[in-house]
């Protein structure tokens, strides 16, 4: 597969011993942000780069990186997870592209307290969005971004708001549905590929559904 060399030089320096053309977890994570970020590298995830297809022009980008798949310290996070196989296949189905995937936070946060989080979220959003999130979207110049939850969409739509937005301003900015149960919806991951984010794109007409019931905040 080829990736935009300007990608494999905006994060070679962060994983020095990876092998970015290929997809099999960090080695290591280097970024100059860890002390400001408060990351415990022993036991925080971190995200793992997937760049898609080359020349993709749809990004996917969620809140941070899940301890799901855990590689030693690191992750390959939603990449082994059944919901990212669900995401890459709609992608594929309604965009004839394999995503970027990203996360706005690159390091995941292991202590789920709310004291801990409100501390370094704030921080660790600033930090990954000016030192990598804004250089991802201006590298791969997407038409569609794909945000997974209130986190990612917030953070983009904020940028893209702005009056010197670095955010190209025909760029569609969708706020999707969490493809986990993160939403506090009661729905399998398939009503998601198959009726809310088709929804949500504007693909699918809610009004011709029979029954919206169990769909709430779509």
């Amino acid at each position: 597969m080829l990736i935009s060399t300007n990608l494999l030089k905006l994060f070679q320096p962060a994983f020095p011993k990876a092998d970015l053309t290929k997809f099999e977890g960090t080695k290591k994570f280097c970024c100059d942000c860890i002390n400001d970020c408060e990351v415990d590298v022993n036991e925080e995830a971190i995200w793992s780069p997937y760049f898609g297809d080359s020349n993709t022009n749809v990004m996917l980008i969620a809140e941070a990186p899940s301890i799901t798949g855990k590689v030693g310290v690191h992750i390959r996070g939603m990449f082994e997870d059944s919901g990212f196989e669900h995401l890459k296949n709609f992608v594929k189905k309604y965009y004839n592209t394999i995503p970027h995937f990203t996360d706005v936070m690159k390091c995941g946060v292991s202590r789920q307290t709310a004291q801990h989080k409100s501390r370094v979220f704030k921080k660790r959003t600033k930090n990954c969005f000016e030192k990598y999130l804004i250089k991802e979207i201006e590298i791969i110049k997407p038409e569609v971004i794909l945000c997974l939850g209130n986190t990612a969409f917030d953070a983009v739509n904020n940028e893209f708001n702005k009056a010197d937005s670095r955010i190209h301003r025909s760029t569609k900015i969708i706020k999707l549905v969490h493809y986990s149960k993160q939403a506090n919806l009661q729905l399998t991951i398939k009503d998601k590929e198959d009726i809310i984010w088709p929804i949500q794109i504007g693909k699918l007409d809610k009004e011709n559904l029979k029954d919206l019931s169990k769909f709430r905040d779509i």
